[in-house]
Protein backbone atom coordinates (compact mmCIF):
# COMPACT_ATOMS: atom_id res chain seq x y z
CA UNK A 1 0.00 0.00 0.00
CA UNK A 2 1.54 3.34 -1.03
CA UNK A 3 1.61 6.42 1.17
CA UNK A 4 -1.45 7.90 -0.57
CA UNK A 5 -3.53 4.71 -0.34
CA UNK A 6 -5.89 3.92 2.51
CA UNK A 7 -7.15 0.48 3.58
CA UNK A 8 -10.45 1.08 1.77
CA UNK A 9 -8.86 2.28 -1.48
CA UNK A 10 -6.36 -0.57 -1.33
CA UNK A 11 -9.17 -3.10 -0.80
CA UNK A 12 -11.03 -1.73 -3.83
CA UNK A 13 -7.89 -1.88 -5.98
CA UNK A 14 -7.29 -5.54 -5.13
CA UNK A 15 -10.88 -6.82 -4.98
CA UNK A 16 -11.11 -9.88 -7.23
CA UNK A 17 -13.21 -12.35 -5.24
CA UNK A 18 -16.53 -12.24 -3.35
CA UNK A 19 -14.62 -12.37 -0.07
CA UNK A 20 -12.59 -9.33 -1.18
CA UNK A 21 -15.81 -7.52 -2.03
CA UNK A 22 -17.16 -8.21 1.45
CA UNK A 23 -14.02 -6.66 2.96
CA UNK A 24 -14.60 -3.54 0.84
CA UNK A 25 -18.19 -3.33 2.05
CA UNK A 26 -17.16 -3.73 5.69
CA UNK A 27 -14.50 -1.04 5.44
CA UNK A 28 -16.86 1.31 3.61
CA UNK A 29 -19.63 0.66 6.10
CA UNK A 30 -17.33 1.37 9.04
CA UNK A 31 -16.03 4.53 7.37
CA UNK A 32 -19.54 5.78 6.67
CA UNK A 33 -20.44 5.63 10.37
CA UNK A 34 -17.82 8.30 11.08
CA UNK A 35 -19.39 10.79 8.69
CA UNK A 36 -18.24 12.22 5.32
CA UNK A 37 -14.95 10.85 4.03
CA UNK A 38 -13.15 11.27 0.67
CA UNK A 39 -12.86 7.48 0.24
CA UNK A 40 -16.61 6.99 0.17
CA UNK A 41 -17.22 8.47 -3.28
CA UNK A 42 -14.85 6.05 -5.11
CA UNK A 43 -16.17 3.20 -2.98
CA UNK A 44 -19.75 3.96 -4.00
CA UNK A 45 -18.71 4.21 -7.64
CA UNK A 46 -17.11 0.76 -7.36
CA UNK A 47 -20.19 -0.62 -5.57
CA UNK A 48 -22.53 0.62 -8.29
CA UNK A 49 -20.24 -0.39 -11.12
CA UNK A 50 -17.34 -2.84 -11.28
CA UNK A 51 -18.01 -4.35 -7.85
CA UNK A 52 -21.73 -4.98 -8.17
CA UNK A 53 -21.52 -8.64 -9.21
CA UNK A 54 -18.83 -9.49 -6.67
CA UNK A 55 -20.89 -7.89 -3.89
CA UNK A 56 -23.94 -9.95 -4.81
CA UNK A 57 -21.86 -13.13 -4.80
CA UNK A 58 -20.27 -12.21 -1.46
CA UNK A 59 -23.55 -12.83 0.38
CA UNK A 60 -24.06 -16.31 -1.08
CA UNK A 61 -21.00 -17.90 0.53
CA UNK A 62 -21.39 -16.13 3.87
CA UNK A 63 -21.47 -18.42 6.92
CA UNK A 64 -24.17 -16.44 8.68
CA UNK A 65 -25.29 -19.36 10.91
CA UNK A 66 -21.72 -19.69 12.17
CA UNK A 67 -21.57 -15.98 12.99
CA UNK A 68 -24.92 -16.22 14.81
CA UNK A 69 -23.74 -19.26 16.79
CA UNK A 70 -20.61 -17.43 17.92
CA UNK A 71 -22.86 -14.83 19.56
CA UNK A 72 -25.59 -17.16 20.81
CA UNK A 73 -23.09 -19.36 22.66
CA UNK A 74 -21.63 -16.47 24.68
CA UNK A 75 -22.03 -17.07 28.42
CA UNK A 76 -21.03 -15.23 31.56
CA UNK A 77 -17.79 -17.21 31.64
CA UNK A 78 -16.88 -16.41 28.03
CA UNK A 79 -13.82 -14.12 27.92
CA UNK A 80 -14.89 -10.53 27.32
CA UNK A 81 -12.62 -10.17 24.28
CA UNK A 82 -14.22 -13.25 22.71
CA UNK A 83 -17.73 -11.96 23.36
CA UNK A 84 -16.87 -8.58 21.86
CA UNK A 85 -15.27 -10.20 18.80
CA UNK A 86 -18.46 -12.21 18.17
CA UNK A 87 -20.59 -9.06 18.32
CA UNK A 88 -18.13 -7.11 16.17
CA UNK A 89 -18.29 -9.76 13.44
CA UNK A 90 -22.07 -9.38 13.21
CA UNK A 91 -21.82 -5.59 13.51
CA UNK A 92 -19.33 -5.47 10.62
CA UNK A 93 -21.75 -7.39 8.40
CA UNK A 94 -24.57 -5.01 9.35
CA UNK A 95 -22.44 -2.02 8.36
CA UNK A 96 -21.47 -3.75 5.11
CA UNK A 97 -25.02 -4.76 4.19
CA UNK A 98 -26.38 -1.31 4.94
CA UNK A 99 -23.72 0.35 2.82
CA UNK A 100 -24.40 -2.15 0.04
CA UNK A 101 -28.11 -1.32 0.15
CA UNK A 102 -29.37 -4.64 1.54
CA UNK A 103 -29.69 -4.27 5.35
CA UNK A 104 -32.65 -6.69 5.40
CA UNK A 105 -30.25 -9.55 4.81
CA UNK A 106 -29.02 -9.16 8.39
CA UNK A 107 -32.26 -8.08 10.09
CA UNK A 108 -33.43 -11.62 11.09
CA UNK A 109 -30.03 -12.46 12.57
CA UNK A 110 -29.87 -9.22 14.52
CA UNK A 111 -33.40 -9.72 15.81
CA UNK A 112 -32.51 -13.22 17.03
CA UNK A 113 -29.33 -12.06 18.73
CA UNK A 114 -30.99 -8.99 20.27
CA UNK A 115 -33.72 -11.13 21.79
CA UNK A 116 -31.06 -13.46 23.20
CA UNK A 117 -29.17 -10.55 24.75
CA UNK A 118 -32.35 -9.37 26.48
CA UNK A 119 -33.17 -12.89 27.64
CA UNK A 120 -29.69 -13.44 29.13
CA UNK A 121 -28.45 -9.96 30.10
CA UNK A 122 -25.93 -11.26 32.64
CA UNK A 123 -23.68 -12.47 29.82
CA UNK A 124 -23.71 -9.07 28.09
CA UNK A 125 -23.90 -6.46 30.85
CA UNK A 126 -20.09 -6.16 30.91
CA UNK A 127 -20.20 -4.82 27.32
CA UNK A 128 -22.77 -2.15 28.14
CA UNK A 129 -20.16 0.63 28.34
CA UNK A 130 -18.65 -0.40 25.01
CA UNK A 131 -22.12 -0.35 23.43
CA UNK A 132 -22.69 3.17 24.75
CA UNK A 133 -19.38 4.25 23.29
CA UNK A 134 -20.26 2.83 19.87
CA UNK A 135 -23.68 4.49 19.88
CA UNK A 136 -22.15 7.85 20.80
CA UNK A 137 -18.94 7.91 18.78
CA UNK A 138 -19.68 5.89 15.62
CA UNK A 139 -23.39 5.04 15.63
CA UNK A 140 -24.94 2.82 12.97
CA UNK A 141 -26.53 4.96 10.27
CA UNK A 142 -30.33 5.10 9.90
CA UNK A 143 -31.64 1.78 8.63
CA UNK A 144 -28.67 -0.20 9.93
CA UNK A 145 -30.02 -3.12 12.02
CA UNK A 146 -26.93 -2.93 14.24
CA UNK A 147 -28.45 0.02 16.07
CA UNK A 148 -30.94 -2.34 17.71
CA UNK A 149 -28.14 -4.78 18.50
CA UNK A 150 -25.97 -2.22 20.32
CA UNK A 151 -29.03 -0.76 22.07
CA UNK A 152 -29.89 -4.19 23.43
CA UNK A 153 -26.34 -4.66 24.74
CA UNK A 154 -26.29 -1.18 26.24
CA UNK A 155 -29.50 -1.98 28.11
CA UNK A 156 -28.29 -5.35 29.37
CA UNK A 157 -26.79 -3.78 32.50
CA UNK A 158 -30.18 -2.54 33.69
CA UNK A 159 -32.36 -5.55 32.88
CA UNK A 160 -32.60 -7.31 36.23
CA UNK A 161 -34.83 -9.15 38.65
CA UNK A 162 -37.72 -10.28 36.43
CA UNK A 163 -40.83 -10.84 38.56
CA UNK A 164 -43.97 -12.96 38.12
CA UNK A 165 -46.54 -11.18 36.03
CA UNK A 166 -44.18 -10.33 33.19
CA UNK A 167 -45.90 -10.55 29.78
CA UNK A 168 -44.50 -13.60 28.04
CA UNK A 169 -46.94 -13.86 25.12
CA UNK A 170 -46.34 -11.29 22.35
CA UNK A 171 -49.22 -8.88 21.95
CA UNK A 172 -49.97 -9.91 18.34
CA UNK A 173 -50.21 -13.60 19.34
CA UNK A 174 -52.36 -12.73 22.35
CA UNK A 175 -54.78 -10.87 20.06
CA UNK A 176 -54.79 -13.67 17.48
CA UNK A 177 -55.67 -16.26 20.13
CA UNK A 178 -58.36 -14.05 21.62
CA UNK A 179 -56.70 -14.01 25.04
CA UNK A 180 -57.59 -11.46 27.67
CA UNK A 181 -55.60 -8.28 28.13
CA UNK A 182 -52.29 -8.79 29.87
CA UNK A 183 -52.45 -8.31 33.65
CA UNK A 184 -49.29 -7.15 35.39
CA UNK A 185 -49.04 -7.11 39.18
CA UNK A 186 -47.10 -4.09 40.40
CA UNK A 187 -46.31 -5.64 43.78
CA UNK A 188 -44.76 -3.83 46.72
CA UNK A 189 -41.87 -1.40 46.43
CA UNK A 190 -39.14 -3.03 48.50
CA UNK A 191 -35.98 -1.46 47.07
CA UNK A 192 -34.62 1.25 49.43
CA UNK A 193 -33.18 4.52 48.25
CA UNK A 194 -29.44 4.86 48.56
CA UNK A 195 -28.34 6.71 51.69
CA UNK A 196 -26.92 9.68 49.83
CA UNK A 197 -29.84 11.55 48.29
CA UNK A 198 -32.46 10.32 45.83
CA UNK A 199 -30.16 7.83 44.16
CA UNK A 200 -31.12 4.39 42.92
CA UNK A 201 -28.75 1.42 43.10
CA UNK A 202 -26.73 0.85 39.93
CA UNK A 203 -29.17 -1.81 38.67
CA UNK A 204 -32.78 -1.10 39.76
CA UNK A 205 -35.43 -3.69 38.87
CA UNK A 206 -36.13 -3.67 35.15
CA UNK A 207 -39.06 -5.78 33.99
CA UNK A 208 -39.60 -6.03 30.24
CA UNK A 209 -43.32 -6.11 29.46
CA UNK A 210 -43.37 -6.16 25.68
CA UNK A 211 -41.35 -5.13 22.66
CA UNK A 212 -41.18 -4.76 18.90
CA UNK A 213 -38.57 -4.14 16.20
CA UNK A 214 -38.17 -0.49 17.21
CA UNK A 215 -39.29 -0.29 20.85
CA UNK A 216 -39.36 -1.93 24.29
CA UNK A 217 -41.81 -1.38 27.15
CA UNK A 218 -40.66 -2.00 30.73
CA UNK A 219 -41.45 -1.36 34.39
CA UNK A 220 -38.83 0.02 36.76
CA UNK A 221 -38.47 2.28 39.80
CA UNK A 222 -37.46 5.94 39.95
CA UNK A 223 -36.83 8.34 42.85
CA UNK A 224 -39.43 11.11 43.20
CA UNK A 225 -39.23 13.61 46.07
CA UNK A 226 -37.44 11.26 48.43
CA UNK A 227 -39.45 8.13 47.70
CA UNK A 228 -39.53 5.41 45.07
CA UNK A 229 -42.20 5.42 42.40
CA UNK A 230 -43.04 2.71 39.90
CA UNK A 231 -42.44 3.94 36.38
CA UNK A 232 -43.29 2.68 32.91
CA UNK A 233 -40.59 3.24 30.31
CA UNK A 234 -41.04 3.07 26.53
CA UNK A 235 -37.58 2.93 24.93
CA UNK A 236 -37.28 3.68 21.20
CA UNK A 237 -34.53 2.23 19.02
CA UNK A 238 -35.81 4.06 15.95
CA UNK A 239 -37.97 7.17 15.71
CA UNK A 240 -41.66 6.24 15.46
CA UNK A 241 -44.87 8.21 15.92
CA UNK A 242 -47.29 8.71 17.40
CA UNK A 243 -46.30 7.88 20.99
CA UNK A 244 -49.26 8.00 23.37
CA UNK A 245 -50.15 6.73 26.84
CA UNK A 246 -53.73 6.36 28.07
CA UNK A 247 -54.94 5.17 31.48
CA UNK A 248 -58.62 4.36 32.01
CA UNK A 249 -59.42 6.28 28.83
CA UNK A 250 -57.57 9.46 29.86
CA UNK A 251 -54.38 10.68 28.21
CA UNK A 252 -51.23 10.54 30.33
CA UNK A 253 -48.34 12.87 29.54
CA UNK A 254 -45.00 11.06 29.46
CA UNK A 255 -41.67 12.67 30.23
CA UNK A 256 -39.20 12.39 27.34
CA UNK A 257 -35.66 11.49 28.41
CA UNK A 258 -33.55 10.91 25.31
CA UNK A 259 -34.90 7.75 23.69
CA UNK A 260 -37.12 7.00 26.71
CA UNK A 261 -40.72 8.05 27.33
CA UNK A 262 -41.38 7.73 31.07
CA UNK A 263 -44.54 8.02 33.12
CA UNK A 264 -45.76 6.91 36.54
CA UNK A 265 -47.06 3.32 36.45
CA UNK A 266 -50.36 3.73 38.27
CA UNK A 267 -52.90 0.87 38.50
CA UNK A 268 -55.48 0.91 35.72
CA UNK A 269 -56.32 -0.11 32.17
CA UNK A 270 -53.52 1.13 29.93
CA UNK A 271 -53.28 1.58 26.17
CA UNK A 272 -49.88 2.59 24.79
CA UNK A 273 -49.22 3.30 21.12
CA UNK A 274 -45.79 3.33 19.50
CA UNK A 275 -46.20 3.97 15.80
CA UNK A 276 -48.32 1.14 14.40
CA UNK A 277 -48.06 -0.90 17.62
CA UNK A 278 -50.88 -0.83 20.18
CA UNK A 279 -50.16 -2.32 23.61
CA UNK A 280 -53.03 -3.00 26.00
CA UNK A 281 -52.46 -4.13 29.57
CA UNK A 282 -53.94 -3.82 33.02
CA UNK A 283 -51.68 -2.80 35.89
CA UNK A 284 -53.05 -4.09 39.18
CA UNK A 285 -51.83 -3.38 42.74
Amino acid sequence: MTRTETPLRDAIAHASTPADARVVAILAGRTRRHGPHPDLAPAEAWRDGAGRTLLEESWRDLDLPGIEDAVLTVEGTTPEAEALAAIRALDDLCAAATWAGCPRRLAPSVDLVSRTVRAFPEAWARLSAEASRVLQEAPPVPGDPARGLWTAIEGAARIRHARPGKVEIPRHLRARLGLARARVSLGPVTLPLAAAGDALPEAPPWIRLDGGPHWDLALTLRPVRGRLERAMVLTLRERVSPITFERDGARVDAEVQGDDHVCAAEPGAWVITAGDARIELDLVP
